[in-house]
């Protein structure tokens, strides 16, 4: 039987901690408490997709209660971020997780376009056959990432929050010879911009 399993990589929402280009508009309160509203929408959307299991990577750690309240609600296990840099943390965590599944996908906390639909066609794709699956960011870096085999060449030589991680990532799965598939563009959400088109669209 084929297994994937869904990881979606967070931050504890501590007010002044997390959504900090934010807090200008929102201050440190309203951005957490944002990013909890995008997390419990991504989780939703993950319960309902095709993945058999759905796992939580957070940091700096997994005591946050409001973690652990989505721990149980969405039947997903937490786990620890692991590496120097987010090319490390995200290898590590995929490496980790295939192990015990054919193919991992990886997404983030901070694209709330990111729909039920999008990740069952991630879904597909790798358990038809694809090596790897790439789901653009507005901003020149990603929303999703998925793999049926770990190699750190992928996370590296890329300066993680620049505008050409996308491409970076494009380059090294060419120079792996991976059988890739594109999604479509979506949106993150991470400054007063990105939030301001988010509203007026919602």
């Amino acid at each position: 039987m084929i297994k994937g399993a869904l990881l979606v990589f967070t931050r504890a929402p501590v007010p002044g901690q997390t959504k900090t280009r934010l807090i200008p508009i929102l201050g440190t309160q309203g951005a957490a408490e944002f990013h909890q509203a995008i997390l419990l929408k991504t989780l939703a959307d993950a319960k309902a997709s095709n993945y058999e299991t759905t796992e939580i990577w957070c940091e700096p750690d997994i005591n946050h209660l409001f973690l652990q309240k989505c721990s149980l609600d969405f039947s997903s296990t937490l786990q620890i971020q692991k590496g120097n840099d987010l090319g490390e943390k995200m290898h590590h965590a995929i490496d980790v997780t295939l192990l015990t599944n054919n193919f991992v996908v990886l997404i983030g906390s901070d694209c709330p376009e990111i729909s039920t639909d999008i990740l069952n066609q991630s879904y597909q794709a790798l358990s038809n056959g694809k090596e790897a699956v790439l789901g653009p960011s507005s901003d020149g870096g990603y929303y999703l990432i998925g793999l049926n085999k770990p190699n750190p060449v992928i996370f590296q030589d890329i300066s993680w929050g620049e505008c050409d991680v996308a491409e970076r990532t494009r380059q090294n799965f060419i120079r792996l010879g991976l059988d890739y598939v594109e999604l479509e563009e979506l949106a993150d959400i991470d400054t007063p911009d990105d939030y301001q088109r988010y509203i007026s669209c919602t």
